[in-house]
């Protein structure tokens, strides 16, 4: 099942959940004001009835909905997992491809308090000249 499909068959089921309240809660309040005496009897005998039945389906529709909140939540986890998964993915291959370094990338998350990565780099590269110039010339 899909994550919409999930989420508006428990918007539904909530819906449902609050209407089976309210009837519940009118047929207690019903049966309160019953005047309990043998005329009322029968009458009393089948509001206990729809009130037990309102509840035992009220609390099969709390199971339900219980079963459903954790399948959104599941699908979700699996959700965030393969995200994660993906992420780590097209770092390892944009590495390996160079399109950039993880090392670097990874420095420059985290941000070296001693100089900025760029700067770095920077002066590597400023060095490695300098030693093929030096190369060069004594030649």
């Amino acid at each position: 099942m899909s994550n919409s499909t999930i989420a508006a068959t428990l918007e539904k089921l909530v819906e449902k959940q609050s209407e089976i309240k309210s009837t519940l809660s009118k047929l207690k309040e019903e049966l309160e004001n019953i005047p309990n005496t043998d005329k009322n009897a029968s009458k009393i005998t089948n509001l206990q009835q729809q009130v037990d039945k309102t509840e035992e389906r009220l609390k099969k529709l709390d199971e339900e909905i219980s079963h459903y909140r954790w399948e959104n939540a599941k699908t979700g986890i699996f959700s965030l997992i393969i995200m994660i998964v993906i992420i780590i993915v097209v770092l390892i291959v944009g590495d390996q491809l160079g399109y950039f370094s993880l090392p670097q990338l990874i420095a420059s998350v985290f941000e070296t308090k001693e100089k900025d990565v760029n700067e770095q780099i920077r002066e590597m590269m400023a060095r490695q000249k300098e030693e093929f110039e030096y190369g060069m010339r004594n030649l």
